[in-house]
């Protein structure tokens, strides 16, 4: 158990990692009704195991963690994906000596941090990360079901046949654009807005978000396991161990979701897709902050490539190299198939949100 001293010291890591807008987010005027919604939510499912589950969850973010920059959306979305992911790093032999202790990430960014420690691991992440998955699961979603309409959902090869998907159901790519500037502008989902899927896709979009935040939540789970398992690599300054490392966390990631109860249902997160789906919905957010009107602070801030992290590119290839070299010969095809189709889907969306968005903003500057 934590000590008082132990949660200022969380407390004083969770201010250094608040960004602006966390406050709309934490104050009490959100947070009461928020836990108002669960619970009611929550009690029309009683009986249902994981209802009662999340319900008692409920109950202990309310009693015992009362800190300034405390969610109850990390209690429950991601602490049973955080026991899933513990347990399958026992079974296969790596799992950690140090307890992992699950905190909200005031950072509304799409980004969850990883504090590893002799003496105990903290892992940070919340409604930012969460935010962001489930609205670029909705996009993906509404493409999907724009290919299905147009009758060529079971044979993807070129991103014309995607594009046709686009004029089936314009609204994905419309929703595409607004996530990705709205991101690029604030640095975050939140404040987003409604953003309304019809409920033929409900099922499919929770596959892909819960693929998304597994994968998130192994990577930086990989990062305790790598303190402990390669203490040289993951306490290396140097900037090719620092980009090493990411990619080992990567596969680490793939390793632990895939053994996880909810990588054996999830076909999204068992292939790999999730992983595919969030970096390059990262990516492209990235690519639009890059490119928006000159003087914007956003902008002004980008960083370009990263001294610490691989590109996506070559985080993706990393991926799919791990998938093809680990995957079972039966299911080999039918994992380097989907793969292929997610990313010719969502790099044809980066690249036409990407031009949409520039012209846009070029016209803008011309007329301004």
């Amino acid at each position: 158990m934590f000590s008082v001293d132990d949660e200022r010291y969380i407390e004083y890591l969770q201010s250094i990692l608040a960004t602006p807008g966390y406050e709309s987010v934490f104050s009490s005027e959100q947070q009461a009704p928020l836990i108002s919604r669960y619970r009611q939510g929550l009690s029309a499912f009683k009986g249902n195991p994981s209802a009662e589950a999340a319900l008692l969850r409920l109950e202990t973010f309310e009693t015992t963690l009362t800190g300034a920059f405390e969610s109850p959306d990390t209690e429950l979305i991601f602490r049973p994906l955080l026991d899933e992911i513990s347990l399958a790093a026992d079974e296969l032999g790596v799992g950690l000596k140090q307890h992992v202790l699950l905190r909200t990430s005031p950072d509304v960014s799409l980004t969850p941090a990883a504090r590893p420690n002799s003496g105990g691991h903290i892992l940070f992440i919340g409604r930012g990360t969460s935010s962001f998955c489930n609205y670029w699961a909705k996009v993906y979603t509404k493409l999907s079901l724009g290919l299905i309409r147009s009758g060529l959902r079971d044979q993807i090869n070129d991103a014309e046949q995607i594009r046709q998907g686009f004029k089936q159901n314009p609204d994905s790519i419309l929703s595409a654009c607004k996530h990705a500037l709205h991101y690029a502008w604030f640095g975050t989902m939140l404040g987003r807005g409604k953003d309304d899927l019809e409920p033929m896709g409900e099922p499919y979009r929770f596959e892909l978000l819960r693929a998304m935040e597994m994968f998130v939540l192994a990577h930086e789970y990989g990062h305790f396991v790598a303190f402990e398992y390669s203490p040289e690599l993951a306490q290396s300054s140097d900037p090719l161990d620092c980009k090493k490392l990411e990619l080992l966390c990567d596969k680490l990631a793939l390793q632990l979701s895939r053994r996880t109860s909810t990588g054996v249902k999830n076909w999204t997160s068992f292939s790999g897709a999730g992983a595919f789906l969030f970096l390059r919905c990262a990516e492209l957010s990235d690519s639009i902050r890059a490119i928006l009107p000159s003087g914007h602070p956003r902008r002004e801030t980008h960083e370009g490539i990263s001294d610490t992290h691989p590109s996506v590119p070559d985080r993706i290839e990393n991926v799919r190299q791990y998938l093809m070299e680990t995957t079972d010969a039966d299911q080999l095809q039918a994992v380097s198939e989907y793969l292929k189709e997610v990313d010719l889907m969502i790099s044809t969306l980066h690249s036409d949100v990407l031009s949409i968005i520039r012209d846009t903003i070029e016209t803008q500057d011309s007329t301004g």
